[in-house]
């Protein structure tokens, strides 16, 4: 069986794939996690899949951000040998997680999966587009969205404007690069970056420190502190 969650919901794809790897395990199956690609090989993948163990059970294969590989020669190759490893016959048991919407034809090199699209709300969307307390306070009250997945989606719209800020070029539709630079006007590059570090500090300061406020509370102080 090929399973294929994507999109950019990681929250609720935690979720999902948690509970796909917990029906496998109750089956008695094995879970072998492929999470390094900086150093895969086509080689070392093939070994790593290997999926025989030491009481003769079946393995569940766990691939996680592999097209979040740097385009080029080597982030294909990996896709082509594991596509092909299951087509073969060699992986029975497949199931694949990315962080980002998979094209057609990325998915096309895996025919017959389950595939289950995991996308923001529209709330969400909105809340990224202007960063407002009110629609913050929804998506947690009543979206019952996790604070760190929030966290992360806002990181990753304030690394978006500054790169739109420093006219770096990105590969994106036209109305969303026209979006994010009407956004971008309201801030300085200075802003941005001062964001941007103080975003990492906040999640450092959660992850690491017991008696730190909750993040749901910090983050909503700083996103009500922004000057828009």
């Amino acid at each position: 069986m090929l399973y294929i969650l994507h999109g950019e919901n990681t929250d609720q794809i935690g979720g999902r794939s948690q509970g796909i790897i917990a029906g496998y395990v109750a089956k008695g199956f094995m879970v072998k996690r492929l999470d390094d690609w900086g150093k895969m090989t086509g080689e070392k993948l093939r070994e790593e899949t290997q999926t025989d163990n030491l009481f003769g059970g079946k393995t569940l294969i766990v691939s996680e951000h592999l097209h979040s590989l740097p385009m080029g020669k080597r982030r294909t190759g990996l896709i082509d040998e594991l596509s092909e490893l299951y087509r073969s016959g060699l992986v029975e048991d497949l199931l694949l997680i990315e962080k980002k919407k998979l094209t057609a034809l990325m998915l096309k090199k895996f025919s017959g999966a389950k595939v289950e699209l995991f996308e923001p709300s529209k709330l969400m969307w909105r809340f990224l587009g202007n960063l407002d307390f009110n629609d913050y306070q929804t998506l947690i009250e009543k979206e019952g969205l996790e604070p760190f997945y929030i966290l992360a989606m806002v990181n990753r719209q304030i690394n978006l404007l500054i790169q739109v800020k420093s006219e770096h070029p990105m590969r994106m539709a036209p109305w969303q690069m026209r979006s994010l630079e009407e956004q971008a006007r309201k801030f300085s590059l200075k802003q941005l970056l001062a964001a941007r570090h103080e975003l990492v500090e906040i999640e450092y300061r959660a992850k690491t420190q017991s008696k730190e406020q909750p993040l749901e509370y910090v983050l909503g102080r700083w996103i009500y502190s922004l000057p828009i």
